[in-house]
């Protein structure tokens, strides 16, 4: 429910523009609520009659995004008639985006006098420290104005009736959510995220849709990955944020890391698993055998070890060593010396390092006796 604000906090200002227009005071709220009525008013006074009938005055007061004036209330001693022309001229030197709201008008009688404008205005959903600033002047054929009074600041504050971390204007927009009931914790579109997490992260998710950019993955999904660029507010599945050549959508599909090029670890980017050997790209070991997938493909390729098919009791170089002998030792699978020194592996005291020491009767203890 809106709250109307009356008791308004008095600014006592002066600001003249040559002796003729004076903002003599401007009353604001120093802290409103989102979604809160509240009135502005402006006080401004012509302390001579220098200027002729007929020029016109106008007034102003920056407002910020999202505000929304209901109504406005100009009157005093000093009578406008409506000037529709001078004020599409005045829009177009000062457009209205953010939004100035505007009162103008000619002047029936030039005596000094005052003229009071009262503006009811609603604030926008947007939390946070703005500044009003206000602009009077006139025109005499040259454009007279003064818009020194800013920086006048006013707080919006978020309404939280159910004191959940999520405001009311948020929760009535989103029918899953009560703004009188503390609904922050659950995760009502089971996307993994709760609802207040949702609103933490941006007030433009919806806690009622798990997949808010409609890119078939998961808010919370994306949110945990926004480290490398993925975006629950933005359709990015067919991106590739890690560039191992697997789109962001088939990683969340599979349950692959799309930050990290090789999930597992087994030297294979992702990528390359799924789409070149048929590999898992969770799993180090696809085929069990105890030897990694990267290993097999990388040192046994050109003889024939495969990533998926247990073979690690093979002997592919027929050096009496088996391949899973030779992963363990760090020797390679398709070279029967692996260290060049003219003894196959199976049989060398160390076929990592070329070490061998002749004579009858050696025996592998690394010393040469």
């Amino acid at each position: 429910m809106k709250r109307h604000l009356v008791i308004l906090v008095a600014f006592s200002l002066m600001a003249a523009i040559a002796g003729c227009l004076t903002i003599t005071l401007v009353q604001q709220p120093s802290t409103v609520f989102a979604g809160d009525d509240f009135q502005i008013t402006v006080t401004v006074v012509t302390d001579d009659d220098s200027f002729a009938s007929g020029n016109p005055r106008f007034g102003a007061i920056l407002l910020p995004v999202g505000f929304v004036v209901n109504s406005a209330v100009v009157e005093g001693s000093i009578t406008l008639t409506e000037n529709p022309a001078f004020e599409a001229l005045l829009t177009t030197d000062f457009p209205p985006d953010p939004g100035y709201y505007w009162w103008v008008g000619s002047v029936v009688d030039e005596t000094p006098g005052t003229l009071e404008a009262v503006v009811d205005v609603t604030a926008g959903n947007t939390q946070g420290a703005f500044d009003l600033s206000y602009r009077v002047g006139f025109n005499d054929g040259t454009m007279h104005y003064d818009d020194s009074l800013r920086d006048q600041p006013l707080e919006v504050l978020a309404q939280d009736s159910d004191g959940d971390g999520m405001p009311d204007w948020w929760e009535s927009i989103h029918g899953c959510l009560m703004a009188n009931t503390a609904d922050g914790k659950p995760d009502f579109d089971s996307d993994g995220l709760a609802n207040g997490e949702e609103y933490s992260y941006s007030d433009l998710l919806d806690p009622c849709d798990p997949d808010t950019d409609n890119d078939g993955m998961d808010d919370g999904w994306e949110v945990t990955y926004a480290g490398c660029g993925l975006d629950p507010l933005v359709g990015d599945s067919l991106a590739d944020s890690d560039g191992d050549g697997l789109a962001n959508f088939a990683e969340y599909s599979l349950g692959a890391d799309p930050c990290d090029p090789d999930t597992d670890g087994d030297g294979l980017t992702d990528g390359d698993e799924v789409n070149t050997h048929g590999t898992d790209p969770l799993d180090t070991d696809s085929d069990g055998d105890l030897m990694d997938d990267g290993w097999e493909v990388q040192e046994g390729a050109t003889c024939g070890l495969d990533p998926l098919t247990g073979d690690s009791l093979s002997d592919h170089d027929g050096d009496l060593l088996a391949n899973l002998a030779e992963y363990n030792t760090g020797t390679g699978p398709c070279i029967p010396d692996s260290d060049g020194d003219g003894s196959i592996d199976g049989v060398d005291c160390d076929p990592v390092y070329d070490r061998t020491y002749p004579g009858a009767g050696e025996i592998c203890d690394g010393v040469d006796n």
